[in-house]
């Protein structure tokens, strides 16, 4: 367990203790970065792009496909839960019968019992 004083929370937000994938991604983001600052220098120095321009129009498709992932993750944890809950049931029914068993016991092994009309009266 990591101690740390809650007034010095500044220094804990930048730390890197032991996350090995902090540490293996830094690279490849800090040049994505990059690249990403470098296409957009170009389009907006170089390409000057006009109002009818569709790159004017890119936040629309960034926000279509936020909204079209959301809703299969949705869907999906829904499947993943009535999948789940299906197999709850199940196991439920799989450990809940051989309980009833003993209780039937009695019944299927006297053979009078087996016969109401017999045991019940002639």
């Amino acid at each position: 367990m990591i101690d740390y004083d809650p007034k010095d929370w500044l220094r804990f937000i930048f730390s890197v203790h032991k996350s090995d994938t902090i540490r293996k991604l830094a690279p490849v983001l800090v040049g994505m970065a990059a690249y990403c600052l470098l296409v957009a220098y170009m389009v907006i120095e170089y390409w000057h792009p006009g109002p009818d321009s569709d790159l004017k129009n890119v936040y629309i498709m960034h926000s279509l496909l936020g909204f079209v992932i959301s809703l299969l993750l949705v869907f999906r944890t829904n499947t993943a839960y009535d999948r789940w809950w299906e197999g709850r049931k199940a196991w439920g029914t799989l450990t809940t019968t051989p309980g009833i068993w003993p209780s039937n016991w009695p019944i299927c092994s006297n053979p009078a019992m087996r016969n109401p009309a017999g045991f019940f009266g002639p």
